[in-house]
């Protein structure tokens, strides 16, 4: 567990850099690959068409009393739409290029030698990179840790390591940064609208049968259940000091929401009862809460979901293909 901490604390973890790229375009689940690839294309098509749907129905609801734009939850149904889209492409993409047979670039790793402090106190300088070496499903362990790359002096009196390079491409970390805010964004979204929102609605705004709109479930209720299939089916990672981007993104909201107030305050109250700053202490107490605490602990709590995954697949699938891992060794 503190070794575990550790590497997660690590002031690297806070960017966007893996390198398997294959976690952004493979499902985490082996036997899946080919209805992953279906899902994908569903869920993008689903989420785009329910943003467009909610955006047209609001904005022709003549009992809406302020733009589609200013309300939290179509800033993050924005941004669980862009994060599928972007899914979906790079899923096909890469599968593509997977199927035309190119070479799968994230299987390589470079063989470094680091300095290393001799007897009489130099510094032994380090050799430039070696060797570079291709992992595949056959490549056996033996020969990606603890053997010598040359058999020189040099090699003897330096550390030798394999390095990950990391192939994570630009729209590849913006498709990560998105999925890991609309995890934390979604469950708020749900909890406030279902907690607060729609218990003080009025009968003549519940709409359909089941009480609510399609509107209105699909933007506050399905939102949730994407995030937790995506979760489950994804072989995204989880880092814990990403909860700072969801963090980010709430102050931004609140910035645009104190901002939209301040040109009328009277009418410009888009949460009454709730984010109302002409009672601003109320309200600090309120923000403070939403992003300074349970944010935190809804990404440990997706953080706990990533590494539950990560076990039962371990545990389901015996024989995974290798991976790269960064090991150091004295020879």
């Amino acid at each position: 567990m503190r070794n575990l901490l550790r590497n997660e604390f690590c002031v690297s973890n806070i960017w966007f850099g893996c390198a398997d790229t294959e976690v952004f375009y493979m499902p985490q689940w082996q036997r899946l690959s080919t209805a992953f690839v279906l899902y994908r294309l569903l869920t993008a098509l689903f989420t785009v068409s329910c943003l467009a749907n909610y955006i047209i129905s609001t904005s022709n609801d003549p009992d809406t009393d302020h733009n589609v734009m200013a309300y939290l939850t179509t800033w993050a149904y924005i941004v669980l739409v862009l994060h599928f889209q972007l899914a979906g492409f790079i899923t096909f993409y890469w599968t593509y290029k997977r199927y035309r047979g190119d070479i799968d670039v994230s299987s390589y790793a470079n063989v470094i030698a680091r300095s290393r402090l001799r007897k009489d106190g130099r510094v032994k300088p380090p050799p430039a990179i070696l060797t570079s070496v291709q992992l595949t499903d056959s490549t056996p362990t033996s020969d990606i840790v603890e053997r010598p790359v040359l058999e020189t002096q040099e090699s003897i009196e330096s550390a030798v390591f394999l390095e990950n390079t990391d192939q994570t491409t630009w729209y590849m970390r913006l498709s990560w940064m998105f999925y890991n805010i609309t995890f934390v964004s979604a469950i708020i979204v749900t909890l406030v609208f279902f907690g607060a929102v729609y218990p003080n609605l009025s009968p003549e705004d519940r709409k359909a049968t089941l009480g609510i709109s399609f509107e209105d479930l699909s933007v506050h209720g399905l939102n949730t259940l994407l995030v937790l299939m995506e979760v489950a089916l994804s072989a995204y990672p989880v880092r814990l000091l990403h909860a700072v981007y969801p963090i980010l993104y709430g102050i931004l909201y609140m910035i645009f929401n104190i901002s939209y107030w301040s040109f009328d305050r009277k009418h410009n109250i888009i949460y009454e009862g709730m984010l109302d700053w002409n009672h601003p202490m109320r309200c600090l107490i309120l923000v403070v809460i939403l992003i300074f605490v349970v944010t935190p602990l809804l990404q440990i709590v997706h953080f706990l979901f990533y590494k539950l995954r990560s076990t039962v697949v371990k545990r389901t699938y015996r024989h995974d293909s290798v991976s790269t891992t960064i090991t150091t060794v004295d020879v």
